[in-house]
């Protein structure tokens, strides 16, 4: 055998063994590659639902939003509604303390008289009706107060309701998941023939 033929058989033998070689290393990429898509399935199908539960937590977040609007709405009625009842509450008490009770006090005085007692009598009726008046306020206003006290209870606990809620956003889940996703399109991007180094 010639020193020719002999060293062509040690190339043939050395090209064989790297083109064994070579073979290992696609089918060793190639399951990589079909671990990646299959991952990125699973990826997907977890990020849809992530999605979706966003989408159910950010609805349930505006109800609860909406609800405390509206819960806010009402107690601000009622505080006007509670401020202009006790506004009357002053009127009525200034009317009856200042005006009524002095002129009651004047019929009890001259209640012998029979030619003032007429007047001063329908004085005292007036004076009673002021009174009840008064008291039936007073007791509205102590209704109302606890109505907006009980709106402002409820406004808090939506509140706490809402700062323990755990909010999935679309960016959180592009964070999770966006790095694999970016790293199957690099490789979906080529060929099997591109994981061969090019220099072979």
């Amino acid at each position: 055998m010639s020193a020719r033929s002999a060293k062509g058989r040690a190339d043939l033998v050395e090209v064989k063994e790297r083109n064994a070689e070579l073979e290992s290393q696609v089918a060793e990429l190639k399951g990589i590659l079909a671990l990646k898509e299959s991952g990125l399935e699973r990826s997907e199908a977890d990020l849809a639902l992530a999605r979706l539960d966003a989408d159910s937590r950010g609805a349930e977040n505006e109800r609860l939003k909406s609800k405390i609007a509206e819960l806010e709405r009402r107690s601000a009625d009622e505080a006007k509604r509670t401020e202009s009842l006790w506004n009357k509450v002053r009127q009525a008490k200034r009317e009856t303390v200042d005006i009524f009770w002095p002129r009651l006090k004047k019929v009890k005085t001259f209640l012998a008289d029979q030619d003032r007692m007429n007047p001063r009598v329908l004085t005292l009726n007036q004076a009673v009706a002021v009174r009840d008046s008064y008291e039936a306020l007073k007791s509205r206003c102590r209704r109302s107060a606890d109505w907006v006290k009980k709106y402002r209870v409820d406004v808090e606990q939506l509140e706490a309701e809402i700062d323990q809620e755990e909010v999935v956003t679309a960016d959180e889940l592009e964070l999770e998941f966006g790095p694999l996703a970016d790293e199957v399109a690099k490789l979906d991007a080529g060929t099997s023939c591109q994981f061969v180094p090019s220099e072979y």
